[in-house]
């Protein structure tokens, strides 16, 4: 039996989720920053590339949203970092509802 999306999403961002917490309460946010864009990377060139390389790769009409969503929201991050390359609460309380809003829309697509 196949794993939902939903479920397998959530078990492969908890690492990913535990490392940067605890890269926040430690006060290291240099390497929190790095873990979500060097994981974004890999999953985005690295196994999107290495799938590609097995079996071309169509895109859906119906997930151009997604695509636009996460553009947005690197941008928006970026944005937000060129202030003194800090997040400050209120952004990350923005980056936080924008990531329960791609995953709402992903999911419930």
């Amino acid at each position: 039996m196949l794993m939902p999306n939903s479920a397998y999403m959530l078990l492969v961002l908890a690492p990913e989720f535990a490392t940067s917490l605890m890269a926040v309460v430690k006060g290291r946010h240099g390497m929190l920053l790095g873990n979500l864009i060097g994981s974004d990377l890999f999953n985005f060139l690295g196994v999107l590339g290495l799938a590609s390389t097995m079996r071309a790769l169509s895109l859906a009409p119906a997930s151009l949203h997604s695509i636009y969503l996460l553009v947005g929201v690197c941008v928006l991050t970026c944005c937000f970092l060129r202030t003194g390359w800090r997040l400050v609460r209120w952004e990350g309380i923005v980056l936080i509802l924008l990531g329960l809003f791609r995953w709402g829309v992903d999911v419930l697509g």
